[in-house]
């Protein structure tokens, strides 16, 4: 094969184009009626690959092929392509002498073009010669005009064959018009089809052919160059570009109401090998194409004018340029990348200079025509730090925009804008203003010793600065366990402070949206709170009076739904306080109201109210949908990076799951919420954790476990706030008892603070039932009396199923002093239905179980039927609800006669506690049916190869919080091993 530029050169294994391969095939044979073959498509498409391809097999087949590649330097130099082409045969001298004269008259080039055309003819009158030029486009016009001439009239079968290929939409036009009037073949290049994408990447996933496949579009070259790029690398891009380069969450929004992060595009081998694509086009073509690709992949002419700053009809003749050359497509009125690579190719067209000015025209030409921050902000950051105060202050708006959705991107522009700050030499105010928003970010991240760093330098800033950064540390010093020193700065801030006049906004300054604004009165992230905080810790030491009245003048003085949410959950949290739930009922339904009309950003903007929306529900008995919206909650701030609420979520999901029917997930809870605030410093609710973790643990695990959790606890800072203190003494003395460290009664008295008549409490008639089982222990019936008495009269008071059921449980006790077995095994049972009506399966569970007890007594109406059904009752409650070692320890034989016997001996009802040493291993009938939902996602995804690591990621959980629910999926399916877990799932679904 005669041939230049290396056209017969070796191949690395590539995918064949078949179909096409064939059709020019047919071209060799002597009797086609075709001589003529074009070969159209984008660059990387594979022309290259398939004339080469041809080359080999028509010299098979015994012709004499000559050929050449089209090149930029040919443009300027006369006969280049086909001197290229034809230089080892007789016509090479002819081309040469034209070349070097090449006459300046028409009629003379006329006559040379007739000379050259000969010539080349006389050369392919080899039988059965073939000539393939590539890359057309670039040849030069005497080549082309001799082209044309060899195309018109090719000759009748048997004579020379010729193959062409240029790029899409770029034909030469003379060129064009001969071949539309010839006999040619055209062969447009399509997209590999995925039978041949599966040839090219034959080591590839389906997933990852599927993927690389889109990025690609198909297209080959830009395939091998995506294949071969990190896994981290390819997952950026194909978030990136999610609809094929439409409008993507790097560079707008990933989720509604979620403006994801921007990433700064790298990858310069990758813009490399695909720079030369852009070969041959002319520079105002360039600058459009280089300032679409700072815009982002999607972009409108008026942007692009913009940018480039070239007139608007200037630019659309540009951009249908470059849709015809394939770099760009239209999609919904708009101009979109194809291919991702070539994005990148096209931001580095220019340098970094070009790039941060033409970055900060965009930012420009955005403020003015766009409301949401997020699409101008990015290209200020990628300007920093070359740009003026003003543009500061507007990327710090949108970093305070971007703070509940995006903390991490909020940070980032913040960190920037503040380092360009201190590079320039600013406005010392504004400098304040972006270390306060720094620090609120970063305490939104949970990333407390940052913050501090962050915010001490602002403490001596005069007026408001100065007033948010005491707040702010005010703040993390509640959450990080010093309430006391943190209700003194905010009870001085809001004693002391002065309401600031707004400052005037700068000239052109981009008025606020509202979600831009900052709230003073708003919890974090987007305000101070310090009225709240006070109001909060106000509640949680028992000063409920005074947090009502700030609750209520923070209501009354609230301007729209976000400010007023807060004040009315916690205008919810002090009437329960104070006794009157048909006042929290009326309000936190209010607050349902208020949270419904919220849109998706308003809601991460007042996610800090879930939690009180969580306790609210607790107590008033809404288990469920507490239990839901804490859910939502969690996955919320972990995807959105509101790290500073995750502990307090997690342990009131603890207490929540713990109360109802899941034991393996309120331990998870407990363990992750415990991780999380020794990760990030804050003790505000590490101790809590702990406590919830305990019931649990005695539950489901037994004694040994809940008094490993007990000691525990007691290494562990005391909560902050009376309220959390008096649950925690709760659970500890509750599961104490349970273990067999049994308090006096005058001790559980002054213990659960019950010395305390004054004092409402939602958890009275829980608290006396707990001190009523100590005092029947000791035999004390007029002590147990009384708190039969205050128990009842606190459920009547509440009007809740769970507070009455819990009064008929002490009541069961009283009778059975007094040996009225009849009375208490129906007050049991009235205790199992109210329970079990509230959503407290265990509770229930234990009521059953006493139930049985009593109805075993002599005296009590019935025969053994009523025991064994209250008994296996309480079972089944207990193994809904995961508590293994309750099944274990009231399941083994002899329970019931033994408790009976100890019944007939001593009138005390028992507490059916776990003895030291119970099994807790799996019951009967256990299975994946058996497993709670979160505990059957862990294990599918475990059982699908996903580490510990992974799973916890994919989860929004920590690592412990994995390990601890397959620990309770194995102890359910009774293996060993992640091996056995897959094949136990696959049994259990039929495979």
């Amino acid at each position: 094969m005669q041939h230049g530029m290396g056209m017969a050169q070796q191949d690395e294994p590539f995918t064949s184009r078949e179909s096409a391969l064939r059709a020019l095939t047919d071209l060799l044979d002597d009797d086609a009626p075709r001589r003529v073959a074009v070969v159209e498509g984008p660059p990387g498409i594979g022309k290259s690959r398939l004339l080469r391809d041809w080359a080999r097999l028509a010299a098979a087949s015994g012709r004499e092929v000559h050929g050449a590649y089209g090149a930029l330097a040919y443009r300027t130099v006369p006969y280049g392509m086909l001197l290229d082409a034809v230089q080892e045969t007789g016509a090479a001298e002819v081309l040469s002498r034209a070349s070097a004269d090449r006459p300046d008259d028409r009629a003379t080039r006329h006559h040379t073009h007739l000379r050259v055309a000969k010539a080349v003819r006389v050369a392919l009158a080899a039988p059965r010669a073939a000539m393939v030029l590539d890359d057309v486009q670039w040849s030069d016009t005497e080549s082309l005009a001799v082209l044309e001439r060899l195309v018109r009239t090719p000759g009748q079968a048997g004579t020379p064959v010729f193959v062409l290929a240029y790029r899409q939409g770029e034909c030469p036009d003379g060129l064009a018009r001969t071949l539309s009037s010839a006999n040619a073949l055209h062969l447009p290049l399509p997209p590999l089809d995925e039978a041949e994408t599966a040839r090219m990447l034959p080591d590839a996933s389906p997933a990852d052919r599927a993927l690389l496949a889109r990025l690609s579009r198909g297209n080959p070259r830009h395939l091998r160059l995506l294949a071969g790029l990190p896994p981290d690398r390819l997952a950026e891009l194909a978030e990136s570009y999610p609809h094929h380069g439409g409008r993507p969450g790097a560079w707008e929004w990933s989720e509604p109401a979620r403006p994801a992060q921007r990433r700064t595009l790298r990858g310069t081998s990758e813009a490399t090998a695909i720079r030369w694509e852009f070969d041959g086009l002319p520079e105002p073509t360039l600058q459009v194409l280089a300032s679409a690709a700072v815009l982002g992949p999607e972009v409108t002419p008026r942007e692009v004018a913009a940018v480039a700053e070239l007139p608007p009809e200037d630019v659309t003749a540009e951009l249908d340029l470059l849709v015809q050359r394939g770099c760009l497509e239209v999609a919904d009125c708009r101009f979109r990348f194809v291919y991702p690579l070539g994005h990148l190719a096209a931001y580095r067209q220019y340098g970094p200079a070009w790039r941060a000015a033409a970055h900060r025209r965009a930012a420009a030409h955005l403020m003015l025509h766009s409301r949401e921050p997020a699409q101008w902000a990015a290209h200020l950051e990628q300007a920093l730090p070359e740009v003026e105060t003003q543009e500061l202050a507007q990327l710090a708006r949108a970093a305070v925009s971007a703070l509940p959705t995006t903390p991490e991107l909020s940070k980032r522009w913040l960190s920037k804008g503040l380092h360009a700050m201190k590079h320039q030499g600013g406005e010392l105010p504004l400098r304040d203003e972006l270390a306060i928003d720094l620090g609120r970010a970063l305490a939104v991240r949970g990333e407390f010793v940052d913050a501090r760093r962050v915010l001490r330098p602002a403490l001596a800033a005069s007026g408001a600065p100065g007033r948010q950064a005491q707040a702010l540390l005010a703040l993390m010093d509640r959450l990080q366990g010093r309430t006391d020193s943190a209700y003194e700065v905010l009870a001085d801030l809001t004693t002391d402070g002065e309401a600031e006049t707004p400052a005037p906004e700068a000239p052109g300054a981009v008025p606020p949206a509202p979600g831009d604004r900052h709230l003073p009165q708003a919890d974090l992230p987007h305000g101070d709170g310090a009225e709240l905080q006070l109001a909060r810790i106000e509640l949680m030491n028992g000063r409920v009076k005074e947090a009502a009245h700030r609750a209520g003048v923070l209501r009354a003085g609230a301007t729209d739904t976000e400010e007023s949410l807060g004040p009315t959950v916690l205008a919810a949290m002090c009437a329960l306080a104070g006794g009157d739930t048909d006042a929290a009922r009326r309000d936190i339904e209010d607050a349902a109201r208020l949270w419904e009309r919220l849109s998706g950003p308003g809601r991460l903007r007042t996610l800090s109210v879930v939690p009180e929306f969580g306790w609210a529900g607790f107590f008033l008995e809404r288990y469920e949908k507490a239990k839901r919206r804490l859910d939502t909650a969690v996955g919320a701030a972990g995807r959105h990076g509101q790290h500073y609420l995750l502990p307090h979520l997690h342990t009131l999901r603890a207490c929540l799951y713990g109360t109802t029917d899941d034991l393996a997930e309120a331990v998870a809870a407990a363990d992750t919420a415990m991780e999380l605030s020794a990760a990030s410093g804050s003790t505000e609710m590490v101790a809590l954790a702990a406590a919830f973790r305990l019931r649990p643990l005695l539950w489901s695990r037994g004694a040994e476990a809940a008094g490993e959790g007990l000691a525990l606890l007691r290494t562990l800072p005391e909560p902050p706030v009376a309220w959390w203190r008096a649950a925690l003494v709760y659970a500890e003395v509750e599961v104490g008892i349970a273990c067999g460290r049994r308090p006096t009664g005058a001790e559980t008295v002054r213990l659960l603070g019950l010395d305390d008549t004054a004092r409402p409490d939602p958890m009275l008639a829980y608290r006396c039932e707990l001190a009523a089982s100590v005092y029947a222990e000791e035999g004390d019936e007029e002590a147990v009396a009384d708190l039969v008495r205050r128990a009842g009269e606190s459920a009547d008071a509440l009007g809740l199923r769970g507070a009455r059921a819990a009064a008929d449980q002490a009541r069961a006790r009283l009778l059975v002093l007094r040996k009225d077995a009849a009375s208490a095994a129906e007050a049991c049972e009235a205790a199992a239905a109210g329970f079990a009506g509230a959503g407290q399966l265990v509770r229930a569970g234990q009521a059953r179980v006493l139930a049985a007890c009593c109805a075993s007594l002599p005296g009590c109406p019935g025969d053994g039927g009523r025991a064994a059904a209250s008994l296996g009752a309480g079972l089944a409650l207990f193994e809904k609800a995961g508590a293994r070692a309750l099944v274990a320890a009231v399941g083994a034989d002899g329970f019931l006669p033994g408790a009976v016997a100890a019944l007939r001996r001593r009138p005390v009802l028992p507490w059916p506690g776990v003895p030291e040493g119970a099994p807790g291993g799996a019951p009967e009938g256990s299975g994946p049916g058996r497993l709670s939902p979160r505990e059957r996602e862990i294990a599918d995804l475990v059982a699908n190869g996903l580490s510990n690591q992974a799973t916890a990621q994919r989860l929004f959980v920590s690592v412990r919080t994995v390990e601890t629910h397959l620990t309770s999926v194995y102890q359910k399916l009774g293996i060993r091993s992640r091996a056995a877990l897959a094949r136990a799932l696959d049994r259990a679904d039929g495979h």
